[in-house]
């Protein structure tokens, strides 16, 4: 566990970035990631549970749904700006979506979070 931490810095200075993708739309359920369920939206639960993590420093949501940028803002999470389109299909990857992130502020590594792991646990 402690060249672990030292890998990827200790839990006092911990330098994970935490990037969730939540796209606004949905061939099924549009806009699913904000629907409440017991009386918080789905994606709050997720960003809740990211922020609670001692190893990540710092929690990015990417959405291209402005309303899905400010709950995930209001939550705690950062959400500078709204994604493309053309970064919003089926066919767009993570990694692709992601690259604004990552290689900015020395993180020497990167957790991807999906919305829907929203019963997860962290350490």
């Amino acid at each position: 566990m402690l060249a672990e931490q030292e890998k990827f810095g200790s839990s006092s200075n911990p330098r994970v970035l935490g990037i969730i993708l939540a796209r606004g739309g949905s061939k099924s359920v549009i806009k699913k990631n904000i629907r409440p369920l017991l009386g918080k939206p789905l994606i709050a639960y997720t960003i809740c549970e990211a922020l609670r993590s001692r190893w990540i420093s710092r929690l990015i949501v990417s959405s291209d749904s402005e309303e899905i940028r400010r709950t995930a803002i209001q939550y705690g999470a950062q959400a500078p700006f709204v994604r493309p389109a053309e970064l919003a299909t089926d066919s767009a990857t993570a990694l692709l979506i992601s690259t604004p992130w990552l290689g900015r502020k020395r993180k020497k590594a990167f957790l991807m979070i999906t919305w829907s792991s929203c019963f997860a646990r962290t350490p």
